[in-house]
């Protein structure tokens, strides 16, 4: 790759130097730098389209990556707390385990999933808690 540029950039130096002296310079030299720019141009743009592409696949998994640190967070901090509490999870009722989870900051669907729960019941028991929390899209947020 290396070697493609330097012969790019000693083709251009030596395309520079004929233009100071056009007389000079066969017409068979011009075709052959007009060819060899197209060429180094497309291998540039086949380069950057590849690492463009390369670019959004990375994007994608550090997405995947942040949301399940997250997940595995709000997971350990619930432990803690049950440690804590000196409670065991089997021995909890499922509606305390689902206010937890909502206090921590759970999404609405990760609930429902940890829970075998549908979306609209964790959202029915958001509604009927003591102190209504109110839910934007999938998170909930803070207290109405």
């Amino acid at each position: 790759m290396i070697a493609v540029y330097g012969g790019v950039i000693i083709c251009l130096v030596l395309f520079y130097l004929a233009l100071r002296r056009p007389k000079q310079v066969p017409p068979y030299f011009k075709e052959e730098m007009g060819r060899l720019m197209v060429e180094f141009n497309r291998v540039a743009d086949a380069n950057i389209k590849i690492m463009e592409d390369k670019t959004e696949e990375l994007k994608k998994v550090v997405e995947l990556a942040d949301d399940r640190i997250h997940r595995i967070n709000i997971l350990c901090a619930n432990l803690d707390a049950f440690k804590e509490e000196g409670k065991v999870a089997k021995g909890e009722s499922r509606y305390n385990r689902v206010f937890s989870l909502i206090h921590a900051g759970c999404k609405v669907a990760d609930i429902a999933k940890e829970e075998g729960m549908s979306q609209s019941e964790v959202q029915m028991l958001i509604g009927l808690a003591d102190k209504k929390k109110r839910v934007i899209g999938d998170r909930v947020i803070g207290y109405q």
